[in-house]
């Protein structure tokens, strides 16, 4: 079973899928990927060079070829099981995971409280010095990548604007309809 997880910056998407782990899936994230992509390039992780990668990776290979080298990744480990696919961005990712049979699940929430949480959770610099301006141009652009329209086209929606415990029962609601 495969479930990516889409949804804008600071929806709770990476906490879904920490939730999917504790439930036995395997986490992968296409961050990640990008991530080892930078690390052979001898590049930072920031955000700014991760999404150069993955620009670079979609100019190349079309708007799917992040989940689409993330997928072959699963499959080259011959292992069956349970998958969780963390940052699934644009439609065609989605469509690509569900081509493999796998489930999307969309996260999202309030623009104040996506703000709070990337600024709270400073994972890297550059988002604990964060304003709200920047904030916003950072989640226009994830938009103008096809955030909205990958979260239009996930099998599910949660919305994260309350307690980890309602969208942890949200998660479960969902996971026993599969």
């Amino acid at each position: 079973m495969i479930v990516g997880v889409t949804g804008p910056l600071g929806a709770g998407k990476t906490t879904v899928c920490e939730m999917l782990a504790r439930r036995g899936f395997t986490r992968v994230s296409c961050s990640d990927l990008l991530r080892e992509l930078a690390t052979q390039r001898g590049w930072e992780h920031t955000r700014d060079n991760l999404r150069k990668l993955g620009d670079e990776l979609r100019a190349q290979g079309g708007p799917a070829a992040v989940a689409e080298k993330v997928l072959e990744k699963i499959s080259d480990t011959k292992a069956s099981g349970k998958w969780c696919i963390d940052s699934i961005r644009h439609p065609k990712e989605v469509a690509a995971v569900q081509k493999k049979g796998g489930v999307v699940i969309a996260v999202v929430a309030s623009d104040l409280n996506r703000f709070d949480r990337v600024v709270t959770r400073k994972r890297e610099v550059a988002e604990a010095k964060m304003d709200f301006d920047d904030f916003t141009k950072s989640d226009i652009h994830d938009r103008g990548m096809g955030i909205d329209e990958a979260v239009d086209a996930a099998d599910f929606v949660i919305v994260n604007d309350v307690r980890l415990k309602v969208l942890e029962e949200n998660l479960d609601e969902i996971l026993q309809t599969l």
